[in-house]
């Protein structure tokens, strides 16, 4: 069956996907993903600072973690979660290698919107099995789907002004605002939407919120845009308080 399939290719493809972002160190002129572009005002807004990527490696162990579990446990929650996780690790194995060797490339857009639609379909197949009970490998496939189908909302919210700086001929520090304004606004909506519609994973709002801290501290301390720093906060506090102001009413469902 395709699920079996997908069931055991599932590590295999967690474990090269996790490897992946290494590539640059063995190729010139690979760059690492991720890689700060410019310095102070030269910055874009919407570019967080290399530690926030760090995410990765959380959503990495995690999706290995459930792997070894889909591997050794032929189980429901193995077969409903094994495709689209295999599918986002064979697509985010393709986007960080275009990261890193053809960053300009607008193939790395459209295997990006890919990845993150491949990461709600995940997040939205274990929400669907939320309360039927816990365990660590509901635990892992929770966590490896929410982290990254926001983290994915993130990604795709701060690669749109890339597509818009080069054909209208802007540079990284030129339409600050409208740039941050196009990024926040993508998130949020992003967010505001998988909430209602795909997942209530707190994992999920918690990627996105990690992310919009993210271009606060860029605009904050990199850009010296305190007013885009700001509004980022905002953005970022927004989400947190529509994720807990929902958390009574599924509670008061589920009882």
């Amino acid at each position: 069956m395709p699920e079996d399939f997908f069931r055991r290719a599932l590590l295999p493809a967690s474990l090269v996907q996790a490897s992946v972002p290494f590539a640059h160190i063995l190729f010139d002129p690979a760059r690492p993903i991720g890689a700060e572009a410019g310095q102070g005002l030269a910055r874009a807004p919407e570019q967080p600072p290399g530690i926030f990527f760090s995410i990765w490696a959380l959503i990495f162990t995690a999706m290995i973690g459930f792997a070894i579990h889909a591997a050794l446990r032929d189980d429901h929650l193995a077969r409903r979660m094994a495709v689209p996780l295999t599918l986002a690790a064979l697509l985010g194995t393709a986007w960080m290698l275009i990261e890193q060797f053809l960053p300009a490339s607008p193939a790395g857009f459209i295997v990006l919107v890919a990845l993150a639609v491949s990461a709600g379909w995940a997040a939205g197949r274990f929400e669907a099995m939320r309360g039927l009970g816990g365990s660590p490998a509901k635990f892992l496939a929770d966590l490896a789907s929410g982290l990254l189908a926001g983290w994915m909302s993130v990604a795709v919210a701060i690669s749109l002004p890339d597509l818009i700086r080069g054909p209208a001929g802007l540079g990284a520090s030129d339409a600050v605002w409208p740039m941050l304004s196009v990024v926040l606004v993508t998130a949020l909506v992003a967010a505001w939407l998988a909430r209602r519609l795909v997942s209530a994973s707190p994992w999920f709002a918690i990627a996105v919120i990690w992310g919009l801290v993210g271009l606060a501290v860029n605009n904050w301390w990199a850009t010296r845009l305190h007013l885009l720093s700001l509004a980022c906060l905002a953005a970022a506090a927004y989400v947190g308080w529509d994720w807990f102001r929902a958390a009574p009413r599924r509670r008061a469902r589920k009882s």
